[in-house]
């Protein structure tokens, strides 16, 4: 049947949705004010493919794709309950959850070395009292650990230190040996301790200081010396005769001063039946009686671990141990190297090079590590080592700023070979930023970036043309790396003081490769934005502006996912519907192609595999 003067309209191509104004008037023909459900093929329209189900571990809030490297390809899910699941799809997936934070209600991830790198959020920041973790992937019963690690530690178990005051004494000059004996109701101990004997080299006219002194039930404590020895005639194995150079009438006093000269070394040690001063087990460094070269002077030697994820601790234990005066001509045998937990794989002895005026006061002090002192295994605690002061060329002092523990934060990405984290305990509107390299070494004192408007929260950021893009809600600022430690990199650029976006609000278009980001597309409450260092106007969302303002694209329930091959953009919407959109044609306002998708189910979270294949996680079921 024909229409009277009615002429046919032919729609060569459909452009999707058009939501402009309330009432639609606007719209095109070749546009639909309402097009649920819908995918374009070449220049048609079908419905939407089905779904087909995957089992997964429940009701999900969160969830990223995840290479693993023994595993393959897989996710990392958040459920309702707080617990963290590998979703594998291998041979090995996780039955139980790799890590249970009750309350988390979202996560950031970053994957750095084919490890996963997961921190969970409450609210609008980093879950409180929680921290950074980390997990290798292997399955099984293999769980998420926290990042970094705590240096080493020997309790409160110290060495027996003694060293030169700077106060005028009457101590000859010459090497001198200290050890200390047990006094009960006159009965001297067996033999002097602790196991490694204090030696100090005294310039002459001097009083020493000695620190550490064990303490037992014993009602006095005696402190025995040598007389001076000529350095030339040093045999750590054939120690001269000891005298009593000082007693303390207590059980408690740890710290001692000796002035005293030789001529009044005069009561030689005789041993009793008390037990031996200890040390507990302390980390000790003392003169080998092997031929060796490192350098005169008094040292201070710490450990530092290396976990299996490569992180370096900052140097322990809490007291260095310190040989008081290397010969020079003998090696240096360190004792009681601390061992750590099961992340543990390998140690790392760090010396600073000679002290002139030691003071007792171990801050300050550069440490490097000493060639020849790895310990490749966590079982071994003696190593014997040979350098010379001039072979310490590697600094290890930074470590000792940096994060134990690393705080929960509501932003993670990776920049420059460096793991990003923003929006936690240490502030909302700060960004920490690790070590090249190192993804756990983030340094307290110089680590940190604070963009402008401290008061408001970091919700995003993204590594983009060799720049660092910082977002707040409804702010842009870049940052440049130049090598040196955050805090001295360059004032950051503001790009744009009216648009950024929420915690999940960026997705990246990837080359043909799907190697380098050509650009990225973000969610803001005004619009969905192509950036290109930029934002691009009129914006991708031109068309659907009034469906746009009305879901509010800024939420932090909004995900993005670009599958550059098929060119499609994903977006999750607040309400548990999704947007997509087809730029086949072109990624403008003009060209790009919308439609709602609905499910039968609240759509929480999105995620791309390879190939691509979507998927869609949901708080409900399907």
């Amino acid at each position: 049947m024909k229409v009277r003067n009615h002429e046919p309209v032919e729609i060569e191509e459909f452009y999707g949705l058009w939501k402009r104004d309330e009432k639609g008037d606007s719209c095109p023909l070749n546009h639909f004010t309402d097009c649920l459900n819908i995918d374009f093929e070449d220049n048609t329209v079908k419905t939407r493919d089905g779904i087909d189900t995957i089992p997964g571990p429940g009701e999900i809030i969160r969830m990223y794709r995840y290479k693993s490297p023994t595993l393959g390809e897989g996710l990392i899910v958040l459920d309702v309950n707080g617990d963290f699941y590998h979703q594998s799809y291998g041979p090995a997936a996780t039955a139980g959850p790799i890590l249970s934070v009750p309350g988390a209600t979202d996560f950031a991830f970053a994957e750095y070395g084919g490890r996963a790198y997961i921190s969970p959020i409450t609210g609008l920041h980093g879950t409180v009292g929680e921290f950074l973790y980390v997990y290798a992937g292997a399955g099984g019963a293999t769980v998420a650990r926290k990042a970094a690690g705590s240096p080493p530690t020997n309790a409160s178990d110290k060495p027996l230190l003694a060293y030169n005051s700077t106060v005028d004494g009457k101590v000859d000059m010459g090497l001198h040996v200290i050890a200390v004996s047990f006094d009960n109701a006159g009965n001297l101990s067996t033999a002097l301790g602790p196991a490694v004997f204090a030696v100090v080299y005294a310039p002459g006219n001097k009083e020493i200081n000695v620190n550490n002194i064990p303490i037992s039930g014993a009602l006095n404590r005696r402190i025995y010396m040598t007389r001076a020895i000529d350095p030339k005639d040093w045999n750590p194995a054939a120690l001269p005769t000891f005298y009593l150079a000082a007693t303390i009438a207590d059980a408690t006093t740890v710290n001692a001063i000796l002035n005293i000269a030789d001529s009044e070394l005069v009561t030689a040690f005789a041993a009793g039946a008390q037990a031996v001063p200890s040390d507990g087990g302390a980390l000790n460094a003392a003169n080998s009686s092997t031929n060796g070269g490192v350098d005169l002077g008094l040292h201070i030697y710490g450990v530092v671990y290396e976990t299996n994820s490569g992180y370096l601790t900052a140097p322990g234990p809490e007291f260095f141990a310190v040989q008081t005066h290397a010969i020079g001509t003998k090696k240096i045998t360190l004792t009681n190297v601390p061992t750590g937990g099961a992340a543990v794989t390998k140690r790392h002895i760090v010396a600073s090079k000679a002290i002139l005026n030691y003071t007792g006061d171990q801050t300050g002090y550069q440490l490097f590590f000493v060639p020849g002192g790895e310990i490749a295994d966590n079982v071994t605690t003696t190593i014997t080592l040979d350098f010379f002061d001039i072979d310490l060329l590697e600094d290890a002092s930074h470590l000792i700023d940096n994060f134990d523990e690393i705080p929960a934060a509501a932003v993670m990405t990776t920049y420059n070979n460096r793991l990003v984290i923003a929006n936690g305990d240490f502030g909302e509107g700060t960004a920490y930023v690790s070590a090249a390299g190192e993804p756990e070494a983030f340094d307290e004192a110089d680590g940190f970036l604070l963009p402008p408007y401290p008061s408001e929260h970091i919700t995003n950021a993204q590594e983009f043309r060799d720049t660092l893009y910082i977002l707040k809600k409804n702010r842009t600022f870049s940052y440049v790396d130049n090598g040196d430690v955050p805090v001295l990199w360059p004032e950051p650029t503001t790009i744009d003081n009216g648009i950024g976006t929420g915690f999940h609000g960026i997705g990246t278009v990837l080359d043909s490769g799907g190697v380098n980001i050509e650009f990225l597309v973000i969610a803001h409450s005004s619009g969905f934005y192509q950036f290109t260092g930029t934002y691009i106007k009129p914006e991708l969302s031109w068309k659907i502006e009034r469906y746009w303002k009305n879901i509010d694209g800024s939420d932090n329930q909004t995900q993005i996912m670009v599958d550059s091959i098929n060119k499609k953009i994903y977006i999750v919407l607040q309400n548990g519907r999704m947007l997509m959109a087809d730029f086949k044609e072109a990624l403008d306002g003009k060209h790009i192609k919308w439609t709602p998708w609905s499910m039968d189910a609240f759509i929480s979270t999105i995620a791309l595999f390879e190939g691509p294949r979507l998927l869609l996680g949901s708080s409900g079921n399907f």
